[in-house]
This record gives structure tokens, sequence and C-alpha cells, in this order.
């Protein structure tokens, strides 16, 4: 929802008309919405975000997330380092961050955006201790 939500704002710029728009995830389409339709603020609190991996989609997700809102939590799950290839991939990713884990170069984003709580994982989701640690309920 906050990718096409994010990408409508370059279509027309950042001084579209205020008007809330419905977005379909299953058919990609979109109208305007009615009455009743509810509002998203910058202030939406989406909780605990568990991201498994940090590649391509995974930091898209994450970068057009921060354009909706920067209340939330979280971890990120991802045993890779950036590879050169990456840099092109992903809308976070520079040259300087070839080699390190993308899971610490997602987190620093993350934290230079404003995001308070974020754990880096540097591993499979399957090894991480936040995953063998975790309580009933939580992702």
């Amino acid at each position: 929802m906050a990718i096409p939500a994010a990408a409508r704002q370059f279509v027309h710029g950042f001084d579209s008309p205020a008007v809330t728009l419905g977005f379909n995830a299953f058919n990609w389409t979109h109208e305007i919405a009615g009455a009743g339709a509810p509002e998203l603020s910058c202030n939406l609190d989406l909780g605990e975000i568990w991201t498994v991996g940090a590649g391509s989609v995974g930091t898209a997700i994450l970068y057009f997330l921060t354009l909706l809102t920067r209340n939330f939590s979280g971890i990120i799950s991802d045993g890779d380092r950036v590879k050169r290839e990456n840099i092109t991939r992903s809308p976070i990713f520079v040259n300087a961050d070839v080699t390190r884990p993308k899971a610490a170069v997602a987190a620093g984003y993350l934290k230079g955006c404003g995001v308070e709580k974020i754990v880096p994982e540097a591993v499979a989701l399957h090894e991480s201790r936040s995953w063998d640690r975790r309580e009933a309920g939580r992702p």
C-alpha cells in the first residue's frame, strides 16, 4: 500500500490535489475514495515490522515506508553483504556500502530517517536470535 501511495506523489509532483485515493493491491487499480475512507497520517503507528531480506525489494519497501511514516520499530534479517550490482537495484545502497552487511546498511538508513528502534541481524531468519527468542504473538 505504501509503494503505490508514495509513487502517486511523483505523478503530479508534491503539489498534487489533496484527495484520498484508494488502492487495490489485488488488481493494481486506484480510485478517488469516497466519504468514510480511512485517512492516513504521518502519525500512523505501524508497530513492529520484521523485514526478512534487505535486497532490492526489501529496501524499496523500507524506503517508501519512510515516506509514509517513521513510527514503527523492527528487525531486519539478512545474511548477505551488499555487492556492486545491488547499488543499481536498491534505493538506499551506495558504492560505499559494498561489502557491508545488508541488514546493517538498511538499519543505518532507517535510523538516519528517524526510525529509532531497529535491530539489524546479519544472518538468515532461521539463525536469528530474535526469531529463536520470540514470544507467541510476535511476528
